[in-house]
């Protein structure tokens, strides 16, 4: 087979348009057969219709996938008439040097030959064909014949391709409309269904033409009205700030105007009903295939209980907050009226306008305490009403009858009259109240472990929103944890008062002594409500001689206490037997030695002589003094330092130094000059520093001096010790 027969039967148009005839089962209903029968007597020889596959193969057009056939002699000339792609008429092949050569002519089988090539959708597919095995002289009428019935053939075969393809698109048409109806259906059971809003917008107007129930629901129309993007604005949206939308400016009209994609935009909204809800609005427009915007998209989300959610833990939060903030503000302190008054500023600051608090007073009566108002042109009003004598726990008023019932009390525009209780009938009185403004009263009891500590209220101005359940609640806790705090600090104020007293009791009274004058200093810490071991003690020896001491028993505590009494005793009493300041340490050295606890002192312990003008001092462990010159020049008194006593050194060094009149001596503990925020060097020299400044004063003023320069009129870490001594003339 020629090469360019088969790139003709392989050619895949050819092969295409084949395909699409054989798949309309051409001659279903025998008509291509009785094209041939008819070609046939025309001829007068036999003739068929046959289609050509890759092959070459002539197939007669009704043979199915799989059918046998048997090929016609004439299949050479016929492939020639396919190539040549129009008719074929030869009388005798035999004599034709293009066929001769041909198996079935040799073998005299096809002698005479005619053919048409057969078109289909352009391209050749197959033929008409008749075959003899004598010489044909074929007629013009003959050939003319067969092209037309080829003709007819061929356009039988367009007719079935275009009835083929009517109907193939009619099969499409329907399979579109089905695919239509059920997208449309299944469009409507999402927007039926769908758990947002949904709504078509119309170009170029903005109607609205589609919405779904959600939205109606949450739009609160039964019926979509807006025709214009203009009717918007029936729809009250605002910015979650409050500021409200333009019609022009909401998330749907910007998507059909501007063609913008609006993602997770949240707005409020209010409805016809009056409710406001969260939305969550997200909009896109719809285009044509050539990009013209035909429409637009919009679906909104309720997001109203998210939001509630999201600021009840928001507000949960800050209200936590809030209250771990006042419990570390309040607690800070064991000083009562630091406590209150932190307290009061927190109040007016971030839950009320106006904070008051009273507590009971020996008498029973409700005394006041704090009165704080957020208005500082209110403030003097409430230190007016801070002022007056204690409330009486029976009367009506909010605070008392919080205190009184143990319970939360709320007054809602109350009158002042009323609120007076027993001060009723005091004009003044009840115009303070007036002037007070308080609009909604939140009295609160006070309760600590059960017991009443007094009673705290809150209060808000006209104008301002009513405080809440919340907001109720958290004033309650507020209240608790406050009593809790002012309880404990009210409970230190008490111990740490018993505790310096008794601390004072235990310390000697300084009596005048021939050649010296005398002070001395003693302050508990404010870090605890225990008795501290710090001491001083002045003895007289006789003889113009002075025993000086200054201690400290490490601890604090009834222990501590009872060791310092035990301490200061023995040391008077080895002392006043004479004995030098280092043996007397080493005596006290067992004593302390025997104090249960494995305890230790450290002891600071000289005799001034008057008629000498000297000094003899030993250390068991204790700071060296501090000697100010009558010159003003201030040093230290070098003194070796020792063991503390308990020990078990018993060995003491003593050094004599002089002291001459004038001379001012200052023997101390070390809580005088040191704690947390400075070491001990550094805190010598402030002491150093501050007797310099101040040491030509009478000693109860150099001594207050002295305290105020190193800060210990205040909070103080440890207990303070101070002993100071001048020399002078005797008489």
């Amino acid at each position: 087979m020629h090469a360019g027969v088969i790139e003709l039967l392989r050619d895949p148009a050819r092969l295409e348009a084949l395909d699409r005839l054989r798949r309309l089962e051409p001659d279903a209903d025998g008509t291509l057969e009785r094209a041939g029968r008819l070609a046939s007597r025309l001829l007068g020889v036999p003739a068929a219709v046959s289609l050509v596959d890759a092959d070459g193969r002539l197939v007669p057009p009704g043979a199915g996938e799989g059918t046998e056939f048997r090929q016609p002699a004439y299949a050479g000339l016929g492939l020639a008439t396919l190539a040549q792609g129009e008719a074929l008429f030869v009388a005798d092949a035999r004599s034709d040097a293009m066929f001769a050569d041909e198996p079935a002519v040799r073998e005299g089988r096809v002698v005479a030959y005619a053919g048409v090539a057969l078109y289909g959708g352009g391209q050749p597919i197959g033929l008409l064909a008749a075959a003899h095995e004598e010489p044909v002289s074929w007629s013009e009428e003959q050939r003319s014949s067969l092209r037309d019935l080829a003709g007819m053939v061929m356009d039988e075969f367009e007719l079935r391709t275009q009835i083929d393809e009517r109907r193939r698109a009619e099969q499409r048409g329907e399979r579109a409309r089905a695919e239509a109806a059920a997208q449309t259906r299944l469009l409507r059971a999402i927007m039926r269904q769908l758990p947002a809003g949904l709504v078509v917008a119309q170009a170029p107007d903005g109607e609205l033409t589609a919405a779904n129930d959600e939205f109606r629901r949450l739009c609160g129309y039964q019926m979509v009205p807006a025709t214009t993007i203009d009717e918007y604005d029936m729809y009250q949206l605002t910015h979650p700030d409050g500021v409200p939308y333009g019609a022009r400016d909401m998330p749907l009209a910007r998507a059909l105007l501007d063609g913008e994609t609006i993602s997770e935009e949240q707005l409020r909204y209010l409805r016809p009903d009056g409710v406001v809800i969260d939305l969550d609005a997200r909009a896109a427009p719809v285009r044509d295939a050539h990009g013209t915007i035909v429409a637009a998209v919009g679906i909104f989300t309720d997001i109203s209980q998210r939001k509630r959610l999201e600021r009840s833990v928001r507000v949960s939060q800050e209200r936590m907050s809030f209250l771990s903030e006042a419990s570390a503000l309040v607690s800070s302190s064991l000083d009562p009226l630091v406590v209150i008054a932190r307290l009061g500023r927190l109040v007016v600051d971030r839950l009320a306008d106006l904070c008051a608090i009273v507590e009971p007073d020996p008498h029973g009566r409700l005394r006041r305490v704090a009165a704080v108002h957020r208005d500082p042109d209110l403030r003097k009003l409430a230190e007016a009403w801070l002022a007056y004598p204690p409330m009486d726990p029976a009367s009506n008023a909010a605070l008392s009858t919080a205190f009184r019932e143990r319970r939360m009390v709320r007054m809602i525009d109350p009158d002042p009259k009323i609120v007076a209780g027993s001060f009723g009938d005091d004009p003044a009185y009840v115009q303070v109240l007036s002037g007070l403004r308080a609009h909604d009263v939140l009295a609160v009891p006070l309760m600590a472990v059960g017991e009443r500590v007094g009673a705290i209220a809150f209060a808000r101005d006209p104008g301002k929103p009513r405080f809440d359940d919340e907001e109720a609640a958290l004033a309650a806790e507020l209240a608790a944890r406050f009593a809790v705090a002012l309880a404990n600090a009210r409970r230190f104020e008490a111990e740490h008062s018993a505790a310096a007293e008794l601390q004072r009791s235990l310390l000697p009274e300084l009596s005048a002594l021939d050649g010296l004058d005398l002070a001395a200093v003693y302050l508990p810490s404010s870090m605890t409500m225990t008795v501290g071991g710090d001491f001083y003690d002045v003895l007289d020896l006789g003889n113009r001689r002075a025993g000086l001491a200054v201690g400290d028993v490490m601890g604090h505590g009834v222990q501590a206490a009872a060791a310092m009494g035990q301490l200061r005793s023995a040391l008077r009493a080895y002392a006043r037997l004479g004995m030098e300041p280092a043996q007397t340490l080493s005596i006290l050295d067992d004593l302390v030695a025997d104090f249960p606890g494995g305890m230790l002192v450290t002891c600071l312990y000289g005799a001034y002589d008057a008629r000498l003008g000297t000094l003899t001092v030993a250390s068991a462990g204790h700071l060296a003094p501090l000697l100010r010159s009558p010159s003003g020049e201030v040093s230290t008194l070098e003194v070796p330092p020792g063991p503390p006593l308990g020990a078990g050194a018993r060995a003491f060094t003593e050094v004599v130094h002089e002291v001459p009149v004038g001379s001012l001596l200052a023997m101390f503990s070390d809580g005088l000059v040191e704690d947390r925020r400075r070491d001990l060097d550094a805190g010598r020299s402030e002491l150093v520093a501050a007797l310099a400044e101040h040491g030509t004063g009478p000693l109860s003023a150099t001594g207050e001096a002295v305290l105020h320069a190193m800060g210990r009129r205040g909070r103080n870490e440890d207990d303070v010790a101070l002993l100071l001594v001048r020399a002078r003339t005797s008489g």
